[in-house]
């Protein structure tokens, strides 16, 4: 037996079986004025960040939050399963945040990496969610940005983890007159850090010894249901921060 030009007699060629990976997520309490989309929690299996198209796993919903796995490219070579392999777990909410997750024994607000195995059936992932959550607006006063990234770290494990933005050509992204502006939205409420960083490629935002060697920034809290305005000038930045109810 040949393929292309190379003889493959008496080759040995083990095939990996796709497997299920069963999953569900759950509400536990909120605000009494958050909003409650069904679902509001994605979560998607990826080996790249960003994953390239069609390399990323993501939910096909059930009942009363469950969920199964898939590929999102539905092309001719899309199966239904996870491939075993080790994945990087990326959680993403509209209206909520993440209080827990778990994949067997694995905390995955502090290590959100999974292993599939190839010879045995997987544990489940289990979500437990809470509608609400606090927004971060960031507004820097300063003619010319001497920065090319915002960095925004939290300062205990949350599932949404560190959150990178990149400044934008002025005029393009959110700007105010001379005022540039950055938000984040959705956030676990607590401590964060906020950088700003010279160069956006250069930002290993998902390399803890990166984030550990961070130095600087400037702490702010987030409240649910609350906006943090925070207003950053100089290039040693200094800054000031008032809190407002969502409007």
């Amino acid at each position: 037996m040949s393929v292309g030009s190379t003889d493959v007699g008496g080759v040995s060629i083990a095939l990996l079986v796709p497997r299920t990976v069963l999953g569900a997520m759950r509400s536990i309490g909120g605000r009494a004025d958050a909003l409650r989309p069904e679902n509001p929690c994605n979560v998607n299996l990826s080996q790249d960040w960003p994953p390239l198209p069609g390399a990323a796993y993501v939910p096909r919903w059930q009942k009363d939050g469950r969920f199964t796995l898939e590929q999102n490219d539905y092309g001719p070579f899309s199966f239904d399963g996870v491939l075993p392999g080790e994945y990087q777990v990326h959680f993403l909410c509209f209206g909520a945040y993440v209080q827990s997750a778990f994949f067997g024994g694995v905390d995955l607000l502090r290590n959100p990496v999974v292993t599939i195995p190839a010879d045995a059936p997987p544990p489940s992932i289990e979500i437990n969610y809470t509608f609400g959550g606090g927004n971060l607006q960031a507004t820097f006063k300063d003619p010319v940005l001497p920065f090319d990234a915002v960095l925004l770290v939290p300062d205990f494990p949350a599932a949404n983890g560190p959150e990178l933005q990149k400044v934008k050509a002025k005029g393009v992204f959110g700007t105010l007159g001379s005022q540039d502006m950055f938000q984040f939205a959705n956030l676990t409420p607590g401590d964060y850090t906020i950088y700003t960083l010279p160069k956006f490629e250069d930002v290993e935002f998902r390399n803890p010894a990166f984030l550990q060697a961070l130095s600087g920034g400037i702490r702010v809290h987030i409240e649910d249901g609350e906006i943090a305005e925070l207003t950053i000038t100089g290039i040693s930045p200094s800054s000031t921060v008032r809190r407002v109810p969502f409007r």
